[in-house]
């Protein structure tokens, strides 16, 4: 479970066998940067699919800033 009160989900997910949706991406900024935590791709389809692959993307250029 999440628990920090600073993080903002920006993205969930269940698998197949679980009823609990869980956080699967998060956000928050800290004093010097920000941080964001992504935490599917446990396979290359995963990496593959272009929806994450513009996750990351937007991710890595919020992380930028």
């Amino acid at each position: 479970a999440l628990d920090d009160p600073q993080a903002e989900v920006i993205l969930t997910a269940s698998s197949a066998n679980e009823a609990e949706v869980q956080p699967a991406g998060w956000c928050r900024t800290e004093v010097k940067g920000n941080v964001c935590v992504l935490t599917p791709g446990h396979n290359l389809e995963v990496w593959q699919h272009p929806t994450y692959q513009t996750i990351i993307r937007n991710a890595l250029r919020w992380g930028l800033l």
